[in-house]
């Protein structure tokens, strides 16, 4: 009975309430709904970089009711921020993404749910994420040697690695002084080479490897490599003729020449290598500041051995640079015997008239003396002339003359039966100087000749001859 009377009480209340809806024109109470977007639907962001997406509402049916903003499972590092995360139906909202530095480049869908009273929405936002635009940075080679005066060459090497290839402008730092540095071009884009040229100024002083840093810079990014460059320092030594022969207890010479070819200028001196024993060298001038020349005078003693020999001259700086040259000494046994005197005495000579002796000079070195009072004095010594080559004869005199107007002196070569053939010298000088004289003997190869020494004396004051180095070249 009494569950009657609760579903009567209940139908009578509902009866009552549709009575007064009807009264009022409310034919049914709606329910509260709206809508929402995302805009823009899509958006690339660069890794590290954030990005915003706005999310709109709008009141569908009922009442503006309230909402709260949700953000659907994201890649782990990735955020999103909602500002305001409650709103109003018909409100907007705004979504920030904020992707991690490390992020892979990939594509992914973000949703965003807002819940009311009414019930849940949900839109969605398409992400595409980019690695930044990066590139790498290589210069080859990693060393290199310039000298004085040059340049090198490096190659700058970019890649692209992600992202749009940028523009990459180049500069490098740590250049030592006397150094200069020009890149051709001057800036690249990503992916390109360019070429680094370094020059080193005519006087730069050598020194061991130092590093340039070459900085690639982008907007996105900046690489930086290292190349070492070190400078050098050179000089040039040559020796000429390539060959020379004299006799043994002869004399010959070359010419050293040397140049600064790259550095700055400094002091130059030789050394003397090859020599056979009882061969003596020696340099004028014994040094030289740049570039220049010496003259190498070799003085081969009686008892040297004849033969080829290897002569080499090192020439050096100050500062430690060193250059060789090599030239061939043809160290001949001597056709004219005991031509220098140095046995003390005239061995292997004839005389005939007046006088004829081996003096010593002051230095020590033996001279042969022609001359007499009131007379003839000759000095000679029969040699035979080699069968080929080319054959030349010379003496080194000095002449005092007592009586130009009636004395003479004279040097000849003349053949067995006294045939005058060659004239070296004739006449009567008081130069009082060391003289050299020759002549070519090379017409009478194969033939026995003479070279006489001849003073003709007729009154006083004396008229004389000193003798010495008589030698027969051939070639």
């Amino acid at each position: 009975m009494r569950a009657q009377m609760k579903l009567g009480l209940l139908l009578g209340l509902a009866l009552a309430t549709s009575a007064c809806a009807s009264l009022l024109g409310i034919s049914d109470v709606e329910t509260p709904d709206f809508s929402m977007t995302v805009t823009p639907g899509s958006r690339v962001v660069t890794a590290g970089k954030s990005t915003t997406f706005t999310i709109e509402t709008a009141v569908a049916t009922g009442r503006a009711e309230n909402l709260k903003l949700a953000v659907g499972a994201m890649p782990a590092g990735m955020e999103a921020t909602l500002t305001p995360a409650e709103i109003t139906a018909g409100e907007s909202a705004s979504l920030a993404l904020t992707v991690p530095a490390d992020a892979v480049a990939t594509e992914l869908t973000v949703s965003i749910t807002a819940t009311g009273v009414g019930g849940a929405h949900t839109a969605t936002a398409h992400v595409t994420i980019v690695r930044p635009s990066d590139f790498t940075l290589d210069v080859s080679p990693a060393m290199q040697s310039v000298a004085a005066g040059a340049s090198v060459n490096f190659t700058v090497s970019t890649h692209a690695t992600s992202g749009a290839p940028e523009t990459v402008a180049l500069s490098v730092t740590g250049l030592p002084a006397g150094l200069t540095a020009t890149f051709n071009p001057s800036s690249v884009g990503a992916g390109e080479t360019s070429t680094l040229t370094v020059t080193a100024g005519p006087t730069t002083a050598a020194f061991a490897a130092q590093s340039l840093t070459i900085e690639a810079a982008a907007p996105s990014a900046t690489h930086e490599a290292e190349v070492a460059i070190a400078v050098t320092n050179d000089i040039s030594c040559a020796l000429e003729p390539a060959s020379i022969s004299f006799p043994v207890g002869g004399t010959g010479a070359y010419r050293v020449t040397t140049a600064i070819t790259s550095g700055p200028s400094q002091t130059i001196t030789w050394a003397l290598s090859g020599l056979p024993d009882g061969v003596t060298g020696s340099f004028s001038p014994a040094s030289i500041t740049g570039s220049g020349s010496t003259t190498l005078t070799l003085i081969s003693t009686s008892d040297a051995v004849a033969g080829n020999y290897a002569v080499r001259v090192s020439c050096g700086t100050s500062a430690g640079l060193t250059q060789s040259a090599q030239a061939t000494l043809r160290l001949e046994q001597p056709i004219v015997v005991n031509g220098t005197f140095e046995t003390g005495n005239l061995a292997g000579w004839a005389t005939g008239g007046g006088g004829s002796e081996v003096l010593v000079q002051d230095n020590g070195n033996h001279i042969a003396w022609v001359g007499s009072l009131y007379g003839d004095s000759l000095l000679y010594q029969s040699f035979d002339v080699p069968d080929s080559g080319s054959s030349r004869i010379e003496a080194t005199v000095y002449q005092i003359c007592g009586d130009p107007a009636n004395d003479f002196q004279s040097v000849v070569v003349f053949d067995e039966n006294l045939n005058l053939l060659e004239t070296l010298f004739l006449g009567c000088s008081d130069e009082a100087v060391w003289t050299r004289v020759g002549a070519d003997v090379t017409p009478y190869a194969g033939l026995k000749v003479a070279i006489g020494f001849l003073v003709e004396d007729f009154a006083a004051p004396d008229t004389m001859m000193y003798v010495d180095d008589v030698f027969v070249t051939n070639r």
